[in-house]
């Protein structure tokens, strides 16, 4: 009877330690998912940012309401967008693709920038403008699509895992 009891504490001893080792890593790959779905929603998030501002700044431009401001505060953005992308590695959580796409933003808003600066003087070529802002509109748009394919790809793949 003795032996019954110290085998089958050993057995429930054995199922213990089991399941803690099953449900450690169970914890440890939830945080490395949360960990990235707060980094691609950081890439989202402040691309989305980007986008909103740049739409908003080109609107009221063109309807006649100089948005000084608003530039500075894109100026802003855009700067800690590229101090964000290099210190938070985005380089190592994203496809090639999408780190080109990222890599235009700057470019693509210093192009928008002159073109409404060009706006403002000859307010009668407006097509420019437009145009950059829709070329921007569809790359942020990119950046976004393809940020949550790759966390949805990240996340499938740890699910696999366990």
């Amino acid at each position: 009877m003795e032996k019954q009891k110290n085998l089958l504490h050993k057995i429930i001893q054995i199922i213990s330690v089991v399941l803690m080792i099953f449900l450690l890593i169970n914890i440890f790959n939830m945080i490395y998912m949360i960990f990235l779905i707060r980094e691609t929603g950081d890439v989202i998030n402040i691309s989305d940012n980007i986008r909103s501002e740049i739409q908003r700044l080109v609107k009221l431009e063109l309807s006649g309401d100089p948005q000084n401001d608003m530039i500075d505060t894109i100026d802003k953005i855009i700067n800690d967008f590229e101090y964000d992308k290099t210190r938070n590695k985005w380089e190592k959580q994203q496809d090639p693709a999408t780190l080109e796409k990222l890599d235009l933003i700057p470019e693509m808003w210093r192009k928008l920038r002159t073109d409404l600066i060009n706006y403002r003087l000859n307010a009668s070529n407006k097509e420019p403008l437009l145009q950059s802002s829709e070329a921007y509109f569809k790359t942020i748009n990119y950046v976004v699509e393809a940020t949550e394919n790759y966390s949805t790809e990240k996340i499938v793949c740890c699910k696999i895992k366990t």
